[in-house]
């Protein structure tokens, strides 16, 4: 005859406990400084070669985000772009996971068709401006100008 688990007072079991004392012990971080700082920064001592190297790759990131203003907007739109379909990408592998036991029919392929309608509508309008007078301008896209002012009604349907 099988027993009834014995239930502690916050509703967890007496092997629920046993799996969480079994989990791997949190691993500390390595130190992953570049050999170059670590020469330069061998004299200091750790907290204030911690303080060097944050600065450092503050300024670092401090420049790299002026560059980005500076190469301007049709790159700043690919960064974001980029950032996004990576952080959709994992998003939707973590849902695919999850949902994976449902059996789901085409939900990767419809996550990511909307995501693709979502950009189009969001940054259609934006890229037509920024390249309205290269379409214009060109032979070959003469075609494309004319459907460059009904892109709003094709974003609605």
């Amino acid at each position: 005859m099988e027993s009834e688990p014995e239930v502690k007072a916050d509703g967890e079991t007496a092997s629920d406990s046993e799996n969480r004392a079994e989990a791997a012990p949190l691993v500390t971080s390595a130190d992953d400084t570049p050999e170059v700082l670590n020469r330069a920064l061998s004299n200091l001592s750790s907290r204030w070669k911690n303080w060097w190297v944050r600065g450092i790759l503050t300024l670092a990131m401090i420049a790299f985000f002026f560059i980005i203003i500076y190469l301007g907007p049709m790159v700043l739109m690919i960064i974001v772009m980029c950032v996004q379909i990576k952080c959709f990408q994992e998003i939707i592998t973590i849902g695919y996971n999850v949902y994976h036991s449902y059996e789901l029919p085409w939900f990767r392929t419809l996550s990511w068709y909307f995501l693709l309608c979502v950009n189009y509508f969001f940054y259609g309008e934006t890229v037509t401006d920024y390249f309205f007078t290269l379409v214009h301008r060109e032979d070959a896209f003469a075609e494309f100008s004319a459907n460059t002012t009904v892109h709003f009604l094709y974003s609605l349907t």
